[in-house]
């Protein structure tokens, strides 16, 4: 189950992660010190780095859930396996249409899983469109960190819904089958 050990684990390595950077900075801007960049900004990027990786390990699973009990008719045709979901946001360029997929069509792909295996909680469909606009829109020049810090704040969020829908329909298939 994706909720008992990664999610808190990503949002304390998310929060923790931007406290650490937030306070490097501004210690950084007021003393005109450059110790605080090296003791507590670079440990608050390596772990926004960390989060960033349980971020797409969360994704993975998700989507290995989706791809591997989802009726076919649900998927996006290109995505047909959960690293590929994954590995194509790490492409250059192509990874400004990929988020849309990666993001975008994974709400409606759970949910449907979720109807279908019974399972009530959803994803919101919106968030996962905002999460790939925001990515996008956090690649313009200057006004680009206003999109990026939204979506600190829209992506995790995101993640622990697709995670609470992912677990509650790994514990109704495995209720079934116990059943059977």
């Amino acid at each position: 189950m994706l909720g008992k050990t990664l999610v808190p684990a990503y949002l304390l390595v998310i929060v923790a992660g931007a406290a650490s950077f937030v306070a490097g900075t501004v210690f950084r801007i007021q003393r005109q010190d450059e110790t605080a960049f090296y003791s507590l900004q670079v440990p608050g990027l390596i772990a926004l780095f960390g989060g960033v990786v349980i971020g797409m390990v969360l994704l993975y699973r998700c989507w290995k859930l989706v791809i591997d009990h989802g009726p076919v008719g649900l998927l996006l045709p290109a995505v047909r396996q959960p690293g590929q979901a994954v590995g194509f946001l790490l492409i250059p360029a192509f990874n400004l249409y990929w988020v849309f997929v990666a993001f975008g069509k994974l709400p409606a792909s759970l949910n449907a899983l979720a109807d279908a295996t019974g399972v009530r909680r959803r994803v919101s469909e919106g968030l996962g469109f905002t999460v790939a606009v925001l990515a996008v829109l956090g690649c313009i020049p200057l006004i680009g960190v206003v999109f990026a810090v939204m979506q600190a704040f829209v992506m995790p969020t995101f993640l622990v819904q697709a995670s609470s829908v992912h677990d509650g329909i790994v514990a109704a298939r495995s209720s079934t089958l116990e059943t059977d």
